[in-house]
């Protein structure tokens, strides 16, 4: 009886490592409009099923393509993404005054990235233009975008440090192994890799900084989106590992009817 309760237990924690949870943003959304020089806010749902991946999370403002995502500045670092919140700061000036800016949240200790919808700054009278692209670049997608940038970048700070593959595997991170940070040189990196990738490959966009030269980095058309809702960078990963875990659970259930059975 007691072999059958260990391989009970044993399928059960199966199925609940597959179960995992990441800082879901819910502040953006669609249609949000800021005005420069006023106050922007953007909130999130806390990762409540880790203590540490998201302990340090950082916010960048954003702008570009699905495929081709920029960074403007890193608005907030040091964040608690275990516990919901929401962040306030100075809405920019920019250029264009459109709805191409959107904010992406990572951590030092995942490589998994989420993002908010698109959303408009319109200048201090109010003042907008139509985004420059009016579909997404290689999927003809309805979703508008474009490139902005700070009237005044002087103040602009890099981008954050962002976990690794490996890093998702593990509850945090050693100081002494810490990650290397997104740079113009680790993205040209991850373009060689793709071309590297069989052709099924799903590879994920990675941020390029204003003023950078352009990449073609492939990957999913995932989000930020002009109308959806929040979506994980690894949809796809989480979508197997829901399946999974649905699956073991039902294999447990099994096990259990069989031990009430013996």
């Amino acid at each position: 009886m007691f072999a059958k309760l260990s391989a009970l237990t044993s399928i059960v924690l199966a199925a609940s490592t597959l179960v995992r949870a990441d800082v879901v943003p819910s502040e953006p959304g669609p249609g949000a409009v800021y005005t420069a020089g006023e106050t922007c806010t953007v909130s999130w749902d806390g990762d409540r099923e880790s203590d540490t991946l998201w302990k340090d999370m950082s916010i960048q403002f954003m702008t570009g393509s699905n495929y081709d995502m920029v960074h403007i500045d890193t608005i907030a670092s040091d964040l608690d993404g275990t516990v919901s919140g929401r962040f306030s700061w100075p809405c920019p000036e920019v250029d264009p005054y459109a709805t191409i800016y959107f904010y992406q949240f990572t951590s030092p200790h995942t490589s998994t990235k989420t993002w908010t919808t698109r959303f408009t700054i319109t200048s201090p009278d109010g003042e907008t233009v139509e985004p420059e692209f009016p579909e997404q670049p290689g999927t003809g997608d309805a979703i508008p975008w474009g490139i902005g940038n700070l009237v005044d970048p002087s103040g602009a700070r890099p981008p954050p440090v962002i976990g690794s593959d490996d890093s998702d595997s593990e509850e945090s991170a050693s100081a002494g192994a810490r990650p290397t940070a997104s740079s113009n040189d680790s993205d040209d990196d991850d373009a060689e890799d793709d071309d590297n990738d069989d052709d099924d490959a799903v590879s994920t966009p990675a941020a390029r900084v204003v003023g950078a030269a352009s990449g073609s980095a492939t990957g999913r058309p995932a989000i930020p989106s002009g109308s959806a809702l929040p979506v994980r960078e690894e949809y796809d990963g989480a979508a197997s590992a829901s399946g999974a875990s649905l699956g073991l659970v039902a294999l447990a259930v099994s096990a259990i009817s069989l031990l009430v059975a013996a």
